[in-house]
């Protein structure tokens, strides 16, 4: 019996091999190199010295030629990832038809296979694929993680996040199925937040028969554990009625298996479980299961892993994915037994793993004459190329100086400018502008035009949801939302009246009640990062509030007179200053209250508030510009108040950062260095938003970026 290659040996295997060495039946071969072989310390020659003591040298003795024959190594730092396929594409085209078929790519990063693939120009000739791809890196995954996502957030009244159900509806998985897209263009059109399935679903001009499948995995879940995997048997029955991509009908049998895998160890430990416990063992089987593609192993361009790289004897080899964490992998598989009772067992542990791939990497080095290591060197502790790397350079370099190239390619960054981006106002747009502010123009409408345009031609025009990337944390409208809710509930018992510092002070204790009863509805904020967003708001609402307790204390009385008040004026034809149209002004204000016979309008912000943002020199049309958008809606909300209530003299206007609230009255609202907006300066400030009406109905004045912004989510992606 021949027993040939054989490296990191089982105790099953090693006592299969025993009993024909000890008939004198066995015939060994071992594959090895001195310059790991005999020397202790070097971990790649590890299981060969332990397989050696017990069953002798083989018949064949090892070679030493990574000493006294190195290939030429070549070292190539690369800024990213897909700088290194990029990098690994350009030296094959730059090779001939014959010459591919003498090279061999060896990925330690799988998860480069994919981008390889799709970046191999078509004239690359035959090209073989012969490796194994973890579940968890291809496609189809991810959508099951998204879907079991959906089917945990799922809200009995609302429904459905429709952020989550774009995401799902534009799957790559989905790329060729009409129906997701039709569904999809649906979502787009919703103004909510929330939705159930059905009702995106029309009664005429789309074929529910063929997404039934994909329907019934959106159901509502019981209690049951059964329910979720019924759930996404239904989802993979979608994949296969809705995709023809070969690739993707195999991952959807490949998930089926481990699916029923899953089932079968639940049902054998007779254990029920939960969403959380059922999507935890899902993706530990998903993980340990792997798409082989197999090919021609002596034909064409070679595209192998690590594990195939053994079986490889290549003139020419370029490896990508050199770096810690792939080479040797980190995400060595997580076990249920403690490492004690494996090291007292004898049972594999991580620096068993840790030799396995020395012993590969060292093992490409025996024939092959070229070498390329492409690897990433972004600055970062994290992207560090590999320990293997480092230790060739250190102890291989200095005796073979001549065959160690170094190099780190960094692509051309085009200049970071962006080119105008102009929208010409077409018949239909300036329409469109005419009954928005005949309507009624908010003032932050009206600062979105001031900040950037073309921004304000996406959200408000043509109602471009802005749509946060989905994760576990509250969105930053839905932090926003909870804030003001919760503050409103709070101050109401006082409205209408003084606001008495005891009683104020005595409600501190009710804000973390109100948080948690106005979060969104189905979110869940006893961990993770719900939690933290929500013990920040809790912080900040009571700093604020006890910020104005200590402002009470000092003697200074405060009548609330509103809260969430809301306003509007409209402007007749001709009496907008420039503005020869009509137009409407609508807004509502966070708090209005008096203070020392003065009244008072409050923007409560989440966020940071800078006073150089909130100053103008003049009421000049002229000199208010993108860097004054703030500024302009305390100005429009203060000309609100003061045209809705004539028999007020002035107004402060400010805002208040509960962030940074360190003064109970805010950061007020300055012209030419005066907190007070007299009822004398309306016309100035009519003039200022007519001058902006006429600029947004401007036929010849283009919708364009404004490059200061730093706000515009749309109109620059």
């Amino acid at each position: 019996m021949w027993f040939v290659g054989l490296y990191a040996l089982v105790p099953a295997v090693q006592r299969v091999i025993e009993a024909f060495t000890r008939v004198g039946k066995s015939r060994i071969i071992w594959d090895a190199d001195q310059y790991y072989l005999d020397d202790p310390m070097m971990e790649a020659g590890h299981f060969l010295r332990l397989a050696q003591r017990s069953l002798g040298p083989g018949l064949v003795a090892a070679s030493d030629l990574i000493r006294t024959s190195p290939p030429s190594i070549e070292l190539v730092a690369l800024p990213d990832t897909i700088s290194e396929v990029q990098a690994a594409v350009a030296r094959i085209m730059a090779l001939s038809i014959e010459e591919r078929a003498r090279t061999c790519l060896v990925l330690a990063d799988q998860q480069l296979l994919l981008p390889l693939l799709a970046m191999l120009p078509a004239d690359t000739g035959p090209v073989t694929v012969s490796m194994g791809l973890p579940l968890t890196d291809l496609p189809l995954t991810s959508l099951v993680d998204l879907h079991l996502r959906l089917l945990h957030d799922h809200d009995e009244r609302s429904g459905y996040r429709v952020s989550d159900l774009l995401a799902w509806c534009g799957h790559s998985i989905w790329q060729n199925a009409a129906t997701l897209r039709t569904l999809r263009g649906e979502l787009k059109r919703s103004r909510q937040d929330r939705t159930h399935l059905h009702a995106l679903l029309p009664t005429e001009g789309i074929d529910v028969g063929p997404i039934e499948p994909l329907v019934r995995s959106l159901s509502p879940l019981s209690a049951r554990d059964e329910d979720v995997h019924q759930r996404l048997l239904d989802l993979l029955r979608a994949v296969q009625v809705l995709c023809t991509d070969p690739f993707a009908l195999e991952q959807a049998y490949r998930t089926a298996v481990v699916l029923d895998e899953v089932r079968h160890a639940l049902d054998r430990a007779g254990y029920k479980a939960n969403m959380q416990t059922y999507h935890q063992l899902l993706g530990r089987l998903l993980r340990s299961t792997q798409l082989t593609l197999s090919g021609e192993p002596l034909q064409g361009l070679q595209v192998i892993g690590m594990l195939e790289s053994r079986a490889t004897d290549h003139h020419r080899l370029i490896l990508l994915g050199a770096n810690e964490g792939h080479l040797p992998p980190t995400d060595v598989r997580m076990s249920f037994i403690p490492g004690d009772l494996r090291m007292a067992y004898g049972l594999p542990s991580r620096s068993d793993a840790d030799a396995i791939a020395a012993y590969g990497f060292y093992r490409i080095l025996h024939h092959t004459r070229e070498v390329v290591l492409l690897f990433v060197d972004d600055g970062q502790a994290e992207k560090e190329r590999s320990r293997f790397i480092t230790q060739l350079d250190h102890e291989l370099s200095p005796v073979a100086t001549n065959q160690f190239h170094r190099s780190a390619l960094r692509p051309a960054m085009p200049e970071g400018r962006h080119p105008p981006r102009d929208l010409a106002k077409t018949p239909a747009v300036l329409a469109g502008i005419e009954e928005h502010a005949e309507h009624g123009l908010s003032p932050s409408a009206l600062s979105s035009f001031l900040r950037c345009p073309l921004d304000y031609y996406y959200r408000y025009l043509l109602r471009v949801p802005e749509t946060e990337e989905r994760s576990a944390s509250l969105g930053n409208n839905e932090v926003g939302t909870l804030v003001h809710t919760s503050l409103e509930q709070l101050y109401r018992p006082f409205l209408g009246k003084q606001i008495d510092p005891v009683a104020l002070e005595g409600s501190v204790k009710d804000i973390a009640i109100l948080l948690r009863a106005n979060l969104p509805s189905g979110t869940s904020a006893t961990a993770g990062p719900p939690l933290l967003q929500l013990g920040m708001a809790q912080h900040a609402l009571e700093r604020a509030v006890l910020t104005e307790v200590r402002h009470l204390g000092t003697g200074k009385d405060i009548l609330l007179l509103g809260l969430e008040t809301p306003l509007d004026h409209r402007v007749p034809r001709g009496g907008g200053g420039s503005a020869s149209r009509p137009f409407r002004v609508k807004g509502r204000i966070d708090r209005i209250d008096a203070r020392q016979g003065m009244v008072n309008l409050v923007d409560m912000k989440t966020g940071m508030a800078d006073p150089s943002e909130l100053s103008l020199r003049s009421l000049d049309v002229e000199g208010i510009d993108a860097r004054h958008a703030k500024a302009l809606q305390l100005l429009v909300y203060s000309w609100l108040y003061l045209n809705n209530n004539p028999d007020v003299p002035c107004v402060r206007a400010s805002i208040l950062p509960l962030r940074s609230s360190g003064s109970g009255e805010g950061i007020p609202l300055l012209v030419a260095g005066e907190e007070r907006i007299q009822r004398a300066q309306l016309p100035a400030i009519t003039a200022i938003i007519g001058g902006l009406v006429e600029r947004m109905c401007d036929p010849d004045v283009p919708f364009r970026h404004e490059p200061a912004s730093h706000y515009c989510k749309i109109c620059m992606t």
